[in-house]
C-alpha cells in the first residue's frame, strides 16, 4: 500500500512524508491500527489503535519505540512479522494471536503489511487488528483504501507534474524577463554612452578648428609681427596634426571592430619608431617644457611587425604621457631586451590612474575625465588602439599606477627577432626631382594650397577641377605624375585612372582620398595607381611619395 504525499513536494525526509499523512490515513481505517517507522519508533495511531496497543499522545514526537509498548507479550509476537515486512515483504497474517487486554484473554488475527511513498521507497509499516469474524471486511476496507491512495496519488503526481511544468514555463519566461531588462539596460548604458561620446567628439573636433581660425586671423593681419605669424603658423600646424590624429583614431578603431587591419610586415628596430616619434614630439615637449627622457640600448632592438603600426602605438603612449604630465612634467622612454622580448616603458609623473580604472583604461571610450572642462581632452580611443593594434603582432601592454598623483606606466612587449643579416634601413632622402604633374581634385582651397607647396619644391604644375578635365589634360600635356583625388564629381577618380590607362598614357598615378580602408586601397592598385595617399596629405608624405616614383 502507498501512502499519499503532502502538498509540499521539497525534500521531506521519508518518515516526515508518513508523520504528516499518518493521522488522516488511519482515521480512514476501521480497525485499530498503527504505524511503525523503519526504525521501530511509532508514528501514529488511530483511536481504537492508541486504546489497544496503549500508545501515549505524540509518540512520533517522543519517539516512542514499538517494541516498548506496555502490551509486551502481543508486541513480542508481533515483532517478528514487522521485521520481515520492514525486510521486504509485502504483508503478513499473523492468525490467532492470544494476548488479555484488561485481563481477559481474546484471539484475534493481525494483519502486517508494508507502506511506500509516491516513489516507490518503503517508509513504515502498517499493524492492524483484525477480529476474525470481520477479516473479509478487512481485506475488502484494506483494498479500498489502496484503490483510493492509488487514485489520489495518480492526481497528485498529476499535479506535481502540471505544478512543475508551471514552474518551468514560469522559470523560464522570468529568465527571458530577466535577459531582457539586461538587454535593456545594456542598451540604455551603450545609448548614454555613445551620447556622451558623440559630445566629447564634437568638442574635440572644434578646439582645434577654433585655435585655427584664430591663427588665420593673425596671420592675414597687417599688423601681426613677424613672430606673431610663426607662432601662429606652429599654432595651425599643431591643431591640424591633433585634428588628423583624432580621425585617424577613430578610422583604425573602426578598422579594427570590423576586422579590416592589415599588417604590412617586416623586420624593424624599435629604436628607429621610438626616435622617429620622439622627433615628431619636439614641439609639444618644448612648448610645455616637459623634461623628456629618452634611453635606448646600443644594439638594435628587433621585433617583426609594422613599422607605421608600432609607431602609432609609441606615439599614443607618449601623447598620452605629455597630456597627462602637464607644464614642467618629467617623461621618460625606455627600451631594453628582456629574455625573450624587446620591451618598450612609457612613464610620467602625472596625474596617475584610480586603481578602480586600471582595468579599464584600455577599454574603448574610456577616460577618467568625464567633467564639462575636459581639462586633457582626448576620444578615448587611443589606448584602445594600442592594445589591437600590439595583439595583432603577438604582443601586449599593460598599465600601472599607484594612484592619482603618482604618475602612470604602460609598458609594451613584443617578441624580440634578432636583426636578420644583410639588413639595410630605409633612407630618409625624400628630395625629389623636379617634375610635371597634374592636380585633379574638386575643392579648390585644397588644390591651391598643394599647388603653392609643390611649386615650392620645384615642380611644374598643371590643374584640374574634374575626371573629364583631367583625362583630357593628361592626353595633351602628357604629365609625369597626375595627383588625382577619388572623391570627384560625376566621374570618380577611380574611373578616371581606368580611362586614363586604356589610352596607353603612361602618367604615374598617385591617389588622395579621404578613404584609407584597405578595400579602398586595394581597388586603386587594381586599377593602376602607383601610390596612395590619405588625406589631410602631409607635405613631406607627398616629398616622399614623388621621390619614390
Amino acid at each position: 500500500m502507498t501512502l499519499p504525499r503532502p502538498p509540499d513536494p521539497g525534500p521531506t525526509p521519508a518518515a516526515s512524508l508518513v508523520t504528516v499523512a499518518a493521522h488522516s490515513f488511519l482515521a480512514a481505517v476501521p480497525f485499530p491500527s498503527l504505524l511503525v517507522a523503519m526504525d521501530d519508533v511509532v508514528l501514529a495511531a488511530n483511536t481504537t489503535g492508541s486504546e489497544l496497543f496503549r500508545v501515549p499522545d505524540d509518540p512520533a514526537v517522543r519517539r516512542v519505540s514499538f517494541k516498548d509498548l506496555e502490551v509486551s507479550y502481543q508486541v513480542e509476537a508481533l515483532r517478528p512479522a514487522v521485521e520481515a515486512v520492514k525486510r521486504g515483504d509485502a504483508s503478513t497474517m499473523l492468525s490467532e494471536v492470544s494476548w488479555a487486554p484488561c485481563g481477559r484473554e481474546r484471539h484475534q488475527d493481525f494483519l502486517v503489511r508494508r507502506l511506500t511513498d509516491g516513489q516507490g521507497r518503503q517508509v513504515a509499516v502498517l499493524v492492524m487488528a483484525v477480529p476474525l469474524e470481520d477479516l473479509a471486511t478487512a481485506r475488502t476496507a484494506l483494498e479500498t483504501l489502496r484503490v483510493e491512495n492509488e487514485d489520489l496519488l495518480q492526481r497528485r503526481e498529476a499535479e506535481t507534474e502540471e505544478l512543475v511544468t508551471v514552474n518551468e514555463e514560469l522559470r523560464v519566461a522570468n529568465e527571458a524577463l530577466q535577459q531582457q531588462v539586461r538587454k535593456l539596460g545594456e542598451a540604455e548604458l551603450a545609448d548614454a554612452r555613445k551620447n556622451q561620446f558623440l559630445a566629447i567628439l564634437a568638442h574635440e573636433l572644434r578646439n582645434p578648428l577654433g585655435a585655427i581660425t584664430s591663427a588665420l586671423h593673425v596671420i592675414g593681419r597687417p599688423a601681426s609681427t613677424e613672430p606673431q605669424v610663426q607662432r601662429a603658423l606652429r599654432i595651425a600646424e599643431r591643431q591640424l596634426q591633433h585634428e588628423a590624429r583624432l580621425l585617424d583614431d577613430l578610422l583604425d578603431v573602426s578598422r579594427i571592430v570590423l576586422g579590416k587591419v592589415t599588417l604590412r610586415t617586416t623586420w624593424v628596430d624599435l629604436r628607429r619608431c621610438i626616435r622617429g616619434v620622439v622627433e615628431g614630439a619636439t614641439f609639444a615637449v618644448q612648448g610645455q617644457a616637459t623634461d623628456l627622457r629618452v634611453n635606448l640600448p646600443d644594439e638594435p632592438l628587433g621585433v617583426e611587425g609594422d613599422p607605421t603600426r608600432l609607431e602609432q602605438c609609441v606615439a599614443n603612449l607618449l601623447n598620452n604621457a605629455l597630456k597627462f604630465s602637464g607644464p614642467g612634467g618629467h617623461v621618460t622612454v625606455d627600451a631594453r631586451r628582456d629574455g625573450e622580448q624587446a620591451v618598450v616603458v612609457v612613464s610620467d609623473d602625472g596625474i596617475g590612474i584610480a586603481p578602480d580604472m586600471l582595468d579599464r583604461v584600455f577599454d574603448l571610450f574610456t577616460q577618467s575625465d568625464r567633467t564639462l572642462a575636459r581639462t586633457h581632452g582626448g576620444l578615448g580611443v587611443g589606448l584602445t588602439l594600442v592594445r589591437a593594434l600590439l595583439r595583432l603582432h603577438g604582443g601586449a601592454v599593460t598599465a600601472r599606477s599607484t594612484g592619482i598623483g603618482h604618475g602612470s606606466q604602460f609598458e609594451i612587449r613584443l617578441l624580440f627577432v634578432p636583426e636578420p643579416r644583410g639588413h639595410v634601413e630605409p633612407t630618409q632622402d625624400t628630395t625629389a626631382s623636379p617634375r610635371r604633374i597634374l592636380l585633379a581634385d574638386d575643392n579648390v582651397d585644397a588644390r591651391e594650397m598643394l599647388r603653392a607647396l609643390l611649386q615650392m619644391d620645384g615642380h611644374t604644375v598643371m590643374e584640374a577641377g574634374d575626371g573629364p578635365s583631367a583625362i583630357r589634360l593628361t592626353v595633351e600635356n602628357t604629365p609625369d605624375v597626375l595627383l588625382l583625388d577619388i572623391g570627384l564629381p560625376g566621374m570618380d577618380g577611380f574611373e578616371v585612372a581606368v580611362r586614363i590607362k586604356r589610352l596607353g598614357s603612361r602618367v604615374r598615378l598617385v591617389a588622395l582620398s579621404g578613404y584609407g580602408d584597405p578595400a579602398s586601397r586595394e581597388h586603386a592598385r587594381e586599377v593602376g595607381f602607383d601610390a596612395y595617399l590619405v588625406k589631410p596629405v602631409a607635405p613631406e608624405d607627398v616629398a616622399r611619395v614623388l621621390s619614390a616614383l
